[in-house]
């Protein structure tokens, strides 16, 4: 496999992989606490912009690490959301598809200049294990690699893999959160945060904005 279909293959699985086994406000806190941590420590010096949405659009985590905010993060974290709101796939995976796509529509092209969607890194569609759809979504924006992106040192043998801070430090965050959940699962009941809907499976589907999983439908409407 070329290593540019290998770089996009990855980055699909790392999607895959990074599925929560849940998402209530606790993960919400964690997920949120742990990339701002993260951020402080890998990049004290650079001002960080955080954000997690809920699928229906509800603000659920808002932080930033330094009091050098503009709200011009603010309109690139909104079209960077966007563009994960679209393709229901990582800001950062969108901007390599893009990249190494030979002959891009003129589509794509008009995506790509267009001020409502952003391919910058950072975006990511949070999904649950057994839920259809994505369920929130996470931007985070501000940071760059020393590098801008670009390996070390350049060898004309080998595919230099452009990388992204800001997706990265999401990455790293999930595995973080994942790692907590494998050792602390949660009742079925509690996989996904939503406004309370009794035990009505149709309103719990219109609560989160998407079709659940129907293998779980007859053991939610009975608790």
């Amino acid at each position: 496999m070329p290593d540019e279909k290998r770089e996009i293959s990855e980055l699909h699985s790392q999607e895959t992989r990074l599925a929560l086994f849940s998402f209530n406000s606790s993960t919400v806190w964690d997920l949120g606490s742990a990339i701002r941590a993260l951020a402080l420590k890998e990049y004290p010096e650079q001002s960080a912009y955080i954000t997690i949405t809920h699928a229906n659009g509800t603000p659920l985590f808002v932080a930033h690490t330094t009091d050098s905010l503009s709200p011009g993060y603010v309109a690139e974290a909104e079209a960077i959301r966007n563009s994960v709101r679209r393709w229901e796939i990582s800001s950062w995976r969108r901007n390599r598809l893009l990249a190494l796509t030979e002959a891009p529509s003129e589509y794509d092209k008009a995506e790509a200049k267009s001020a409502e969607f952003s391919l910058k890194g950072g975006g990511w569609p949070i999904r649950v294990k057994g839920v259809v759809g994505v369920v929130a979504i996470v931007v985070v924006t501000g940071l760059f690699s020393p590098h801008n992106g670009k390996a070390q040192s350049f060898n004309p043998l080998k595919y230099d893999r452009p990388t992204d801070a800001n997706h990265e430090l999401v990455v790293k965050a999930l595995d973080m959160v994942l790692d907590k959940q494998k050792n602390s699962p949660v009742p079925t009941s509690d996989r996904v945060f939503a406004p309370d809907s009794g035990r009505n499976w149709e309103a719990y589907e219109a609560a989160i904005g998407y079709r659940g999983d129907l293998r779980y439908k007859a053991e939610y409407e009975m608790q």
